[in-house]
């Protein structure tokens, strides 16, 4: 049976009046079910205080593991090649994607990848089994249906009915994307309409590019209760960077290195941090590395990911580039960022650039929300 459908409708501002306690229990109720309906951040004043209202957890929970098999239309050249798509996923830390040669179940690997916690392992090619540290962001490669129905409630994106995939009910949303530009940049080029189920699941892909249809994947198989072999996030063979140069992110886990302090964050319950690092993130040859400290949260079926500079100094390593202006409440000046997978909030604390992510946008502007500078 298809998971539940996540109410898309925006939400209503709740009623400010306390005159009497009657009207004041009213506002009450009315409060609690709007957000544990919408998912909504809710602040409200008390005795000239803003107070927060923590997100609840969401109505439907991503789904936490399963397979998927895509018939792949590659039609980007002059001929249309038929190739397969095999995705597996084991939140919240595990995906692996192969790009097989041939329709479904497919042939050799052309590309792909292993994410898991620590590593990032290329597939196919010559350079399969090539494996370098991975530092802690959102899983990537996925969807999340409340960060593009976020896009949509922002005017980033437009949601274009039900359809049904294998049996599986998905809503279908249509986005400009382009490489790893957030949803709506002025750079996209790229057209995309991905049907995506309640739990975070895509069925379908179309990508349209100058017009042309240049990629359709269509789910042919889903399993929701997979059970993985031993070596399903392990390579056929490991081979290892011979140079620092091919490196992409050096990572030392503890506290911060430096006179930089880590950022003391507020989570809703159910979470509890799996790893806080220093990442040294190498943009190119020639030019310096980002540095920055991440700290990593999971819980709930979901992850946060805070982010701060190592140097403030150098500014802020994230332009915002894409992204809308935002109040959410701290006083600094603060930008989100639609993507497909989760939301992404830039703020400041203490005149301190910071990061968040999250796979929705009230529980991204929460936590930047709360984020203090330690005592």
């Amino acid at each position: 049976m298809a998971p539940p459908e996540r109410s898309g409708d925006p939400e209503a501002p709740p009623p400010s009046s306390r005159r009497i306690v009657g009207i004041a229990l009213i506002i009450g109720a009315t409060l609690l079910v709007l957000v544990a309906t919408f998912g909504v951040l809710a602040v409200h004043n008390r005795g000239g205080e803003d107070t927060v209202v923590v997100p609840p957890e969401p109505t439907v929970t991503a789904a936490q593991a399963f397979t998927v098999l895509y018939k792949v239309e590659d039609s980007a050249g002059p001929d249309v090649r038929e190739e397969t798509d095999y995705l597996a996923v084991k939140r919240p830390f595990d995906v692996r994607l192969e790009h097989r040669d041939g329709p479904p179940p497919g042939g050799a690997v052309l590309t792909g990848s292993i994410v898991t916690h620590d590593d990032t392992v290329t597939l196919g090619g010559t350079g399969d089994g090539f494996t370098t540290p991975r530092a802690p962001s959102i899983l990537p490669g996925l969807v999340s249906q409340p960060a593009l129905q976020a896009a949509v409630d922002a005017g980033k994106a437009t949601r274009k009915g039900i359809s049904t995939i294998i049996g599986q009910s998905c809503t279908n949303y249509v986005y400009d994307q382009f490489g790893s530009e957030p949803i709506g940049s002025a750079d996209n080029q790229a057209k995309v309409t991905s049907c995506v189920t309640a739990d975070d699941i895509m069925l379908k892909e179309v990508i349209v590019f100058a017009g042309k249809t240049v990629r359709t994947s269509e789910a042919v198989k889903l399993d929701r209760s997979p059970t993985f072999p031993a070596d399903a996030w392990k390579p056929a063979k490991v081979i290892l960077p011979d140079n620092p140069e091919q490196v992409t992110d050096e990572i030392i886990q503890g506290p911060p290195r430096g006179v930089a302090k880590a950022l003391t964050v507020q989570t809703p319950s159910g979470f509890h941090r799996d790893l806080a690092a220093n990442v040294g993130h190498t943009l190119g040859p020639d030019a310096p590395p980002v540095l920055y400290y991440v700290q990593s949260y999971t819980g709930n079926g979901e992850q946060i990911i805070v982010e701060q500079p190592l140097d403030d100094s150098m500014g802020s390593p994230w332009t915002g580039k894409g992204g809308v202006k935002i109040d959410i409440g701290n006083g600094q000046p603060s930008e989100i960022l639609y993507r497909a997978g989760y939301i992404e909030v830039e703020t400041k604390v203490g005149g301190l650039p910071v990061r968040v992510m999250a796979l929705r946008s009230d529980l991204a502007i929460y936590v930047a929300r709360q984020l203090r500078l330690p005592a």
